[in-house]
């Protein structure tokens, strides 16, 4: 699989450079620049990594999005086989039968605690979107593109655009040297192609070319298939906290945080 990526730094000139996806196991090896002028004609197995444009722009939004709902369903499961879940709802029902002696009160309330929750952990990931699209999000050249230190790339197959990634140091950030791998997102029909995987790599490249030191992200306990993908290119788990709310506590719904420090790291 042949991938091209247009590179960009500010103040400097752009190039395209093209890269060798290996197969199966997904190995980045650079292979050589292409003049400059238009990028390489896509097909089927072709995929071009480019930075963001303006016109972008409700593509990225909508794709961030969606992606991001995909999960929904799976964590309502997860929730709901949960022990601690099930274990809380028997208690209930439990103390109001010994309480009030009614059946229909002791099983009637428990329900309705399962229907708010599943409403509640929809809000999870949807108060998670409306904050990120009304922030960063909200203003991508201004957040990313006219920052130094900062990016955002696109992918294009087949002259569509179909994931993205950016860097920016992260909130709060206690040291100048890291660099944080955000809206790593690809289109559900384009997964398996290691666009996801070009696309955290990128993001390392443009680490070290800036000087980072090292490059980290969050995802969470859900996202077993992210998980995979940075555990699988070298990214170590540094921490993980619970997500402060009752149904996150109930549920143990964990932030996670990898790292992975640019020593390590070779094109």
């Amino acid at each position: 699989m042949r991938i091209s990526v247009e590179v960009q730094r500010k103040r400097k000139s752009v190039r395209h450079e093209a890269f060798h996806l290996g197969e199966p196991s997904g190995e980045f090896y650079s292979h050589q620049s292409q003049d400059q002028g238009s990028p390489p004609t896509a097909d089927l197995t072709t995929f071009y990594i480019r930075m963001y444009r303006d016109s972008d722009y409700h593509t990225v939004r909508d794709l961030f999005a969606s992606d991001l709902q995909e999960h929904v369903p799976a964590l309502r499961i997860y929730a709901l086989k949960h022990p601690q879940t099930t274990a809380s709802l028997l208690a209930l029902a439990l103390s109001l039968f010994l309480l009030f002696r009614s059946v229909l009160l002791s099983a009637l309330v428990p329900m309705v605690c399962l229907a708010a929750g599943w409403v509640g952990v929809s809000g999870i990931y949807s108060a998670y979107i409306t904050q990120c699209l009304q922030l960063d999000m909200m203003d991508i050249q201004q957040a990313y593109m006219r920052k130094e230190g900062c990016y955002f790339w696109v992918v294009e197959l087949n002259a569509e655009v179909v994931g993205m990634v950016a860097a920016a140091p992260p909130y709060n950030a206690s040291d100048s040297f890291t660099v944080e791998l955000k809206r790593l997102s690809v289109k559900k029909e384009c997964r398996r192609l290691g666009i996801a995987t070009a696309l955290c790599k990128t993001v390392l490249n443009f680490a070290k070319d800036e000087g980072y030191k090292s490059v980290m992200l969050e995802t969470s306990t859900m996202q077993l298939a992210s998980i995979r993908l940075y555990e699988g290119i070298g990214f170590r788990k540094s921490h993980s906290t619970i997500l402060p709310t009752f149904i996150g506590r109930i549920i143990q719904f964990y932030d996670i945080s990898y790292k992975y420090e640019l020593s390590e790291w070779n094109r």
